[in-house]
């Protein structure tokens, strides 16, 4: 399965829409209900990717402070965390009207362009 594929068949399990579309109708006063609509979407995919995010680096957290190794176990637990926050960023990119096929070459992209010019390491954005 490519990326795209993930994300089309990823997107029919989103669920939140009716809530954000009724989020969005209360507040039709607000103007633009189609940019209203896209930050309500943002917000929600936003907010549960920093949840999956979180969840994921706990479980490291716990993994450094509890055992002195990783199991299958544990690797199976971060690998479904990773999954969650994929759905997210997955849907993050339907949102924005971008292929996750092309988020991710353009990173790629990106990464390239930062090791050819030596600025993989440190920090901002246009580096």
């Amino acid at each position: 399965m490519d990326l795209n594929e993930y994300q089309e068949r990823a997107h029919k399990t989103a669920i939140y829409r009716d809530r954000i579309r009724a989020l969005g109708n209360a507040a039709e006063h607000a103007g633009d209900n189609s940019y209203l609509m896209m930050l309500l979407d943002l917000s929600y995919v936003s907010l549960g990717l920093a949840g999956e995010a979180g969840e994921f680096a706990n479980k490291v957290k716990k993994l450094i402070r509890d055992t002195g190794a990783i199991t299958m176990q544990d690797r199976l637990r971060l690998i479904d965390e990773l999954g969650d926050a994929l759905w997210y960023i997955s849907d993050a990119a339907r949102i924005l009207g971008v292929d996750l096929e092309i988020v991710a070459g353009s990173n790629l992209t990106k990464l390239a362009n930062r090791a050819e010019s030596g600025t993989i390491k440190g920090s901002g954005d246009e580096r």
